[in-house]
């Protein structure tokens, strides 16, 4: 199970997670090359930029995304919305306590910054520290209760054990959710959990109705894949691993097509495997120039 940090909606200030990200952050170019000294456009540029990385699987964007953060640093110091960006960039690079580290100073300017909050509650989570991580679930929920806040204070309920209230949560969630992108993100969510109790046929109910909303979310279509590799349509798990890998070659999906490759066994199938092993080392190598700690990915 990816942790809650790898599937966080996108949620980009200024509105670009909700459309075209491309589009956006190209708008947003042409605003600050007219608006140099906007700090809060360069902050959104640089969470863009983290978002773009993230959705796209191309860690190339994370040193564009470092210096959109700190040209918002130099010309605002200590803004709020350039901390929980650089927040936002140390999770995705895996390194989480400097991630807790931003998000704290980012709160101590914003104690609602839902972006910090959120942040916070990944990188205790990732650090191993379960209870701090519920006690920062407990205090976002009280300060900013939506989507992005209740899908990981449902997490932290699954890390210690309490599945019935882990689901609860998330359905009330789906209820109130109200863009696609976010019905999208919270079925995937109950899809996943589905998925960890064993309960395959559920989760294939749940990634359908993620897809339904969102066709092209890529966390449903990957969990919609191991779903259906599980319950034994490995050449339908393969046809729908083959559309993420093409837009997202990141190491998980590109193994587990590798595994299905190999698993049918003809000659063409095992260099196929080989194929997607070489691509994973290729994204470590770009992964590792982007200055991601790429170690547990491979």
């Amino acid at each position: 199970r990816a942790g809650a940090a790898d599937v966080a909606p996108a949620a980009v200030a200024g509105g670009l997670g909700r459309g075209d990200l491309g589009a956006g952050i190209r708008s947003l170019q042409g605003h600050l090359r007219a608006q140099p000294r906007d700090f809060g456009g360069w902050a959104t540029l640089g969470t863009a930029y983290v978002e773009q990385a993230r959705t796209q699987g191309d860690p190339s964007r994370y040193p564009q995304a470092e210096r959109a953060l700190e040209r918002s640093l130099a010309l605002a110091p200590g803004n709020e919305q350039a901390l929980a960006g650089q927040a936002a960039l140390a999770a995705a690079r895996h390194d989480f306590a400097g991630a807790l580290t931003y998000a704290d100073r980012a709160l101590e300017q914003n104690p609602y910054s839902e972006r910090a909050l959120c942040s916070r509650v990944d990188a205790l989570v990732e650090l191993g520290r379960y209870e701090e991580a519920a006690d920062a679930a407990a205090t976002a929920d009280r300060r900013r209760p939506g989507v992005p806040v209740f899908t990981r204070y449902a997490y932290v309920r699954e890390l210690r054990g309490d599945v019935r209230t882990a689901r609860e949560v998330l359905r009330r969630a789906l209820d109130s959710a109200s863009s696609p992108a976010d019905v999208a993100y919270v079925a995937t969510a109950l899809g996943q959990l589905a998925w960890n109790q064993g309960e395959y046929g559920t989760a294939l109910t749940h990634y359908a109705r993620a897809l339904a909303a969102d066709d092209g979310h890529l966390p449903a279509l990957e969990g919609r894949a191991r779903a259906q590799a599980a319950s034994g349509d490995r050449a339908g798990a393969i046809e729908t691993l083959e559309q993420v890998v093409v837009r997202s070659p990141l190491p998980g999906p590109l193994v587990a097509l590798g595994e299905l490759y190999e698993d049918r066994g003809a000659d063409g199938d095992r260099a196929r495997a080989r194929d997607q092993y070489a691509l994973v080392d290729a994204w470590t190598a770009l992964a590792r120039a982007g200055g991601v700690d790429a170690d547990l990915d491979t």
